[in-house]
């Protein structure tokens, strides 16, 4: 009440570029933005804690159901803080390696909470149909865990970051059809951000 009751003190960053959504043939969907943060509203020490983490704690998930499912017999990451449920995000996937096999995704959205899913190694394309003609884009499709998990994302969750196990940024939640979704990867997005001229210091390619 003393920080927040004002609706002039809830603003907490604003919009440095927004271009359209762009149906690219022979690309990914475009569809992105990016917003710069008002550091003086938090705390150093808990912005510091909280930048770029995923938390793992849900209430669709058993915290023992989530990690066998995502890491098996396997120890988690050494970025993954167990006592926070937090998954620091380090790094991206490579497109190559989107492709080379099945990969095992989660992501934490709006509509559904916390979520795992697989990542489709074959390339997927839709098509959308407007006034003007039609449109054609790639997509990284990603299904579902298993037949009873349901549809790894819904309405409501585009623009969640979709990561692995090891928290690397695969892409974002940009739509879906049926039990399927679909993301854009991040490395064309990063490069969609330079040509406006923005880097992200925080995103650091891991070919780099």
């Amino acid at each position: 009440m003393k920080e927040w009751t004002r609706p002039a003190d809830r603003v907490i960053g604003h919009v440095v570029a927004s271009p359209p959504i762009k149906l690219n043939k022979g690309d990914y969907t475009e569809d992105w933005a990016v917003i710069e943060f008002d550091s003086t509203k938090v705390e150093a020490d808990e912005l510091a804690k909280h930048i770029n983490v995923i938390d793992l704690a849900s209430t669709r998930l058993s915290h023992y159901t989530f990690m066998q499912k995502m890491y098996g017999y396997h120890d988690p990451p050494a970025n993954y803080q167990g006592l926070d449920h937090l998954l620091r995000l380090e790094g991206t996937i490579p497109v190559n390696d989107m492709y080379s096999g099945p990969i095992k995704v989660l992501k934490r959205g709006a509509a559904t909470d916390l979520t795992i899913g697989r990542a489709n190694n074959i390339e997927s394309y839709t098509r959308s149909y407007f006034k003007d003609g039609e449109r054609i884009s790639r997509e990284w499709a990603i299904l579902p865990y298993d037949f009873d998990s349901g549809a790894f994302s819904a309405p409501g969750d585009s623009g969640a970051a979709v990561v692995d196990g090891r928290g690397r940024i695969g892409g974002l939640v940009t739509g879906g059809c049926q039990d399927i979704t679909y993301a854009t990867p991040v490395d064309f997005l990063l490069k969609c951000m330079a040509e406006h001229g923005l880097h992200c210091p925080y995103i650091m390619s891991s070919n780099q």
